[in-house]
């Protein structure tokens, strides 16, 4: 009760008041009340219990095979020739269990995770940009200056994050706000409903509900840098 009263506490703290609220209160015994008890309690415990965070620990289970599969050596050979390292980035999601990772030694890959819990849109973006290497440079002969900038980044940058996240659309529609970073969706678990992305306030009620319900989902995206000639050129 008294670690209620500090403000960093979450809500859910408060869950031991409701007994103490409820034995103040006559509750009307009733074959409607029961029902709606029920039905409540039911629904509430399925969409805690199966959809919130659900997909966390099937994608971390994921992210060994989808490295595997998806990453390159700075060299562009393909992986096993030698060690790949990679950087997991995790996105409005609990903390990743890093120790279902287990030993990544025989797959020849150096994974580390990243949990950006909390972080904003902008600042997010500003990770992604540290760990991309920008678009390589011509030297004096006119050939592409790679070793320099790769050395600094690992080879392969991914992050996780649920579907539903709106500041997500400007790197993967179409006509994109950041045209020079792109997400390549690599793999998704649709059984997973991230509750911080409902914004009533901003969206509506219907509107909200149609995208983190209709978009729910953790996916898995593949973080690349897009390079055009006029890039390289300037």
């Amino acid at each position: 009760m008294l670690l209620s009263i500090v403000p960093h506490q979450e809500p859910r703290f408060l869950i031991p008041c409701v007994p103490l609220l409820l034995s103040c209160l006559r509750i009307p015994k009733s074959r409607w009340f029961l029902a709606a008890w029920v039905i409540f309690n039911a629904a509430l415990g399925f969409l805690m219990g199966v959809y919130h965070q659900g997909g966390i620990v099937p994608a971390q289970l994921a992210i060994p095979s989808i490295i595997s599969a998806n990453a390159v050596t700075p060299n562009g050979a393909p992986l096993g020739s030698a060690p790949v390292s990679a950087v997991v980035l995790w996105w409005k999601t609990y903390s990743p269990p890093l120790w279902l990772l287990g030993d990544s030694a025989n797959h020849s890959l150096d994974i580390e995770s990243r949990d950006l819990m909390g972080m904003s849109g902008p600042e997010m973006d500003k990770e992604l940009r540290k760990l991309i290497p920008s678009c390589p440079s011509r030297n004096k002969n006119g050939a592409e200056d790679l070793d320099t900038e790769l050395a600094r980044h690992p080879d392969a940058v991914f992050i996780v994050a649920p579907k539903s996240a709106k500041y997500l659309d400007s790197y993967t529609k179409l006509e994109s706000d950041r045209p020079d970073l792109e997400l390549h969706e690599l793999w998704s678990y649709s059984k997973h409903i991230n509750m911080d992305d409902l914004d009533f306030g901003t969206d509506g009620i219907i509107s909200t509900l149609r995208r983190v319900i209709g978009r729910r989902g953790l996916a898995v995206w593949a973080v690349r840098r897009h390079c055009t000639r006029e890039t390289d050129e300037i």
